[in-house]
């Protein structure tokens, strides 16, 4: 029984292949990326053209209220947003 469940792993593990994660760095406190993310981002979007993104996920340090950091991310999401949208 171990042995099928380590076979099925390696099997079901095959279909995960193809995934990438991409990520981006903004400054402290600051809902924009700078001139070199922004050139990494569009570099980025540039050569994956047929991409399908699933997510965009944004984050915040843990200075700053709760509010602040959940409004702070959703601004980041939306800036990126914007930047693959099209």
């Amino acid at each position: 029984m171990k042995n099928l469940f380590v076979l099925f792993f390696l099997v079901s593990s095959l279909f995960c292949v193809g995934q990438e994660q991409f990520a981006v760095y903004f400054d402290t406190s600051k809902a924009v990326l700078s001139a070199s993310e922004t050139s990494r981002l569009k570099t980025w979007i540039s050569i994956n053209k047929d991409s399908k993104i699933v997510a965009i996920n944004g984050y915040t340090d843990e200075d700053g209220s709760s509010n602040y950091n959940d409004s702070l991310s959703k601004m980041r999401v939306d800036f990126i947003y914007k930047n693959v949208k099209n």
